[in-house]
């Protein structure tokens, strides 16, 4: 699908409105044209063993040794629902939720090939839940114009009576590590809630660039962005403060679009 996403397409209607053509449009568009191929893909990749559902990532960051597993909902269930059932996961919409509902949620997700959960083991106990998406088949196409080798990122941190310093940064880092070890992946979005300043800070010490405040149907996010890194940086694991470059939101943008961002 990823050759479509051009001009001759986008002179068209996608979804439920038209969108001005791009001056370079290959592989980028608005509209909910999914990628050539989910990503990430980590078949092969280093890091990873088995394949496909069964497949399990391992990194290390800031001296800590974390494990991805895809969720499995008859297995994952009680951790799922006991975190996201609680009102400081407000954002994931599913606070009071029965166990069924939660299963719901997360059994969609495992039959769509452009969502992935993954449960974030340290030492073999559940630590965080992450998200990947193709933003292509996501709100933010609707608002931004998404490419080929985009990749959507959600962190939600467990609830620890006995919080470690530093275990924010480093599970977002070791996320990070699981998008660029598939290739294909050349930018990470990410799109918090504009009030929830406190993760937008963990974004911006990553070194996402807050791009615009967009409008989503379930709330305004600040959409950020972060490059894929060249094979000496490691910027997402050291890089620290803010990096606030704009971009125009869809209602304000002029007719031809930068798409360097």
């Amino acid at each position: 699908m990823g050759p479509l996403r051009n001009a001759h397409i986008l002179n068209r209607i996608v979804g439920s409105e038209q969108y001005r053509t791009e001056e370079r449009t290959t592989f980028q568009s608005f509209g909910r044209l999914p990628q050539a191929r989910p990503v990430p893909c980590l078949d092969g990749a280093p890091g990873a063993v088995g394949k496909g559902d069964d497949i399990r990532f391992t990194t290390e960051c800031q001296g800590r040794r974390f494990e991805f597993r895809h969720v499995a909902v008859n297995r994952d269930l009680p951790v799922l629902h006991d975190w996201l059932s609680q009102p400081r996961a407000a954002a994931w919409h599913l606070v009071g939720a029965s166990q069924q509902a939660v299963a719901t949620e997360y059994r969609r997700m495992a039959e769509d090939p452009s969502e992935t959960a993954w449960l974030v083991h340290e030492n073999g106990h559940p630590l965080a839940l992450v998200e990947t998406y193709d933003p292509a088949c996501s709100p933010l196409a609707e608002v931004f114009p998404v490419r080929d080798g985009d990749a959507g990122l959600h962190l939600f941190l467990a609830p620890t009576s006995e919080p470690v310093s530093g275990t924010t940064g480093a599970v977002m880092a070791a996320a990070l590590d699981l998008l660029w070890a598939d290739p294909a992946v050349q930018r990470v979005l990410v799109e918090p809630d504009v009030h929830n300043h406190a993760v937008r800070a963990v974004n911006r010490k990553a070194g996402f660039r807050e791009l615009a405040d967009v409008v989503l149907p379930d709330k305004t996010a600040c959409l950020s962005v972060l490059e894929r890194p060249l094979a000496s940086q490691n910027s997402w694991r050291d890089v620290g403060g803010a990096n606030t470059t704009r971009w125009e939101p869809a209602e304000q943008r002029p007719a031809v679009l930068d798409s360097s961002i």
